[in-house]
């Protein structure tokens, strides 16, 4: 009996010393493993999405912005009926339920089932309360005016990250910070927030505004395009640029692509051609011989140049004018494009002076564009010429360069022989308002005196008025102006395509006082190949177009009108912006202001744009960080006159849907009303012109 007490005894001794020693090895040494793992059975860690920050045209208007979705999550574990979960997202997403079942069976602890829903039909996922599946506030990019700037403006991935273009080269800018956030799951895997579990708020992108005028865009994209489809041409390029504080207005690649669905175009739609591709520019180019011949002395405008009557051998390489001239002025050489007249006088230039030139032209490098891709171009050393490329690149040949630096020189002649460096940002504003940056106009160097840019510029107006540019001409506007017609070099052998060019035309306006500058190159055109016949029309359609807007002016000026109603200043529009770019834009009436609202961002004013400010009235000024959650109700816009795009702007501003009834030009009819009180939500019904009418589209509001 003792026996078998004592073997009992350190039994029972032993089996304690083992479960002591398992826990112990449980709670001590492994402890930290365990405490993950039963952690993780009944918490989740989610990442809380950063909302990207917002990209604008120079006005303020939106071109990018996020939207907000659910996104659907799912914990295999927790889920008893895998088949009603895909049944249920077959409903309401459209895909088959086969490929949700299959994702469910991939024997992952967690996976994205379904991402970017629409929050109304999230909702709808959610009232059916599937065991397992979380949800998840979510950001989508949203393009309002789909193609247009599609290439400078880029896209994003599914998880939000830029891809191309400003979206991609200032990702980091426009991302912000993700938050995050702890999440119970109970033993039915339902799921719900615990306020006791850390929550680190996400911090958000901040915002972009660009140097382009969505307008500009607009009419520089439709010229482009109707140009190329016109011309049976394989795409083109087009830019309208400032030549004094080197600001980009406008920059268009045709074909275009939509933003909002990416994968349904070829990837090369999405190059940005004005900054990535490269062409022998032809007669554009002789702005190099010609500044170099003007500043040297070499040349004076009323020189005699005898142009062989059309054809010159040169070391037995035969060169051809289209025309067969005799004697030319150094100005007719360049009004009639005579290479044979360009290229001699060239050749008195010499090597080194002409290559000095055109590197200080900036041919041959970047140019310093805030944009991803760019080229920098082709322009070999004099020691790398052959005999022939001092005559060749005199006249444009042998060489290639990129649309940013071919419109950029003739801006630079445009600025009285200083070039500018290009740009395309305007600011980055950070998500409380405050200005992070602001860039400012950036003098690179002078490259010819104002004396030879005044010449160079009456040469210019003569190719437009008496050369190879009159279908540029516009009654009553001075254009300087220069045509281009570039061969096409042979894929992978020397040697230039009979029927391949690149047609150009880039010219300034007005000629004595220039504020824009246009590029227009068209890529292969099959209906004429001449820069005067294809690019220059588009030139001069785009010309006339942006001459029918009224002048918008950004400083505020007083007014002199004896008018009792327009006396005083005239109110600038400061909706829909940050409130401190809104105070910068009223820095002269600071006196005047009135902040209603602690927030942001400015969504309404009083008195209304446009209206001139009265003797001790103030400029009330309505804020908040979002205007559209603070109210039921909205006040609908006035849309009458705006361009489509521009009226689906304003609506989406306003929180609204829209439904277009007919027509794609002007908007002539809408409902509701202007001004009427509506619900947010509510659907805004416009009727737009059958055919678009320049004037009335691009009526400034």
């Amino acid at each position: 009996m003792k026996i078998r007490l004592v073997i009992v005894k350190f039994f029972l001794i032993f089996i304690g010393i083992v479960i002591i020693g398992r826990l112990f090895f449980i709670q001590i040494i492994k402890g930290k493993k365990y405490q993950k793992i039963a952690s993780t059975q009944y918490r989740r860690e989610i990442v809380v999405p950063a909302k990207r920050g917002n990209i604008y045209d120079r006005e303020m208007r939106l071109l990018a912005q996020d939207l907000e979705y659910y996104s659907f999550g799912y914990y295999p574990e927790k889920v008893k009926n895998p088949v009603k979960v895909a049944n249920i997202f077959e409903k309401y997403t459209g895909e088959m339920s086969n490929t949700f079942l299959r994702k469910i069976r991939e024997n992952k602890r967690f996976f994205w089932l379904q991402r970017k829903v629409d929050k109304n039909v999230g909702d709808e996922i959610w009232e059916h309360k599937l065991e397992g599946v979380s949800r998840s506030t979510d950001y989508g990019r949203f393009y309002p005016f789909s193609y247009t700037a599609s290439q400078v403006i880029g896209f994003t991935d599914v998880d939000n990250k830029g891809l191309t273009g400003i979206e991609m080269q200032f990702n980091d800018i426009l991302q912000g910070k993700d938050g995050n956030s702890i999440i119970k799951i109970d033993a039915n895997g339902r799921i719900f927030s615990d306020p006791g579990y850390l929550y680190t708020p996400p911090k958000n992108g901040s915002d972009i505004i660009l140097t382009i005028d969505l307008i500009y865009q607009t009419i520089a994209e439709e010229e482009l395009k109707k140009t190329v489809i016109e011309s049976d041409a394989k795409g083109g390029t087009v830019a309208i640029m400032n030549p004094k504080s080197g600001e980009i207005l406008a920059m268009s690649s045709y074909p275009y692509f939509n933003p909002n669905d990416p994968l349904k175009y070829e990837t090369s739609y999405y190059k940005n051609r004005f900054i990535s591709d490269t062409f022998e520019p032809g007669s554009t180019f002789k702005i190099v011989t010609a500044s170099a011949l003007l500043e040297e002395r070499i040349k004076e405008p009323n020189d005699i140049v005898f142009c062989e009557n059309g054809k010159i051998k040169i070391y037995n390489h035969t060169i051809n004018d289209v025309h067969p001239y005799g004697n030319l002025t150094f100005r007719e050489v360049i009004e009639k494009s005579s290479n044979i007249g360009t290229l001699k006088c060239g050749l008195q230039l010499g090597k080194s002076k002409l290559y000095a030139y055109a590197r200080d032209f900036g041919f041959g490098n970047e140019t310093g564009l805030e944009l991803i891709g760019e080229t920098r171009g082709k322009l070999k050393k004099p020691s790398e010429w052959s005999r022939l490329s001092l005559p060749e690149i005199s006249i444009g040949q042998e060489v290639a360069v990129s649309a940013v630096q071919l419109i950029n020189a003739y801006a630079s002649i445009a600025n009285n022989g200083i070039l500018m460096k290009p740009r395309i940002i305007k600011s980055i504003v950070g998500e409380n308002g405050k200005i992070i940056k602001e860039t400012s106009p950036e003098k690179i160097r002078r490259i010819v005196s104002e004396k030879t840019a005044t010449i160079l510029k009456s040469l210019f107006v003569g190719v437009v008025e008496n050369g190879t540019g009159t279908n540029a001409k516009i009654e009553g506007i001075k254009i300087a102006g220069k045509t281009g017609t570039g061969q096409k070099s042979l894929s992978g052998q020397p040697g230039y395509s009979k029927t391949d060019y690149t047609s150009s035309f880039v010219g300034f306006w007005p000629a004595d006082d220039p504020e824009f500058v246009c590029l227009v190159v068209i890529d292969s055109p099959r209906n004429g190949y001449f820069g005067g016949t294809v690019a220059a029309p588009a030139f001069r359609n785009i010309v006339e177009r942006i001459s029918n807007i009224p002048l918008r002016k950004s400083k505020i000026v007083w007014n002199n009108s004896d008018s009792k109603d327009n006396s005083g200043i005239k109110i600038p529009d400061v909706r829909y912006i940050p409130t401190n770019l809104a105070k910068n834009k009223l820095k002269n009436l600071e006196d005047s202001i009135e902040i209603s609202g602690t927030g942001s961002f400015v969504f309404y004013q009083k008195p209304e744009p446009g209206k001139y400010l009265k003797n001790g009235e103030k400029i009330i000024l309505t804020c908040s960080d979002n205007s559209i959650k603070y109210s039921e109700n909205v006040e609908a816009p006035n849309l009458i006159g705006m361009s489509m795009r521009e009226a689906i702007n304003n609506i989406h501003l306003k929180n609204l849907k829209f439904k277009v009834t007919s027509g794609n030009g002007a908007v002539v009819e809408q409902s509701p009303i202007p001004g009427e009180i509506i619900k947010i939500g509510s659907t805004c019904y416009i009727r737009c012109a059958d055919e678009i009418n320049a004037q009335n589209t691009l009526a400034y509001k």
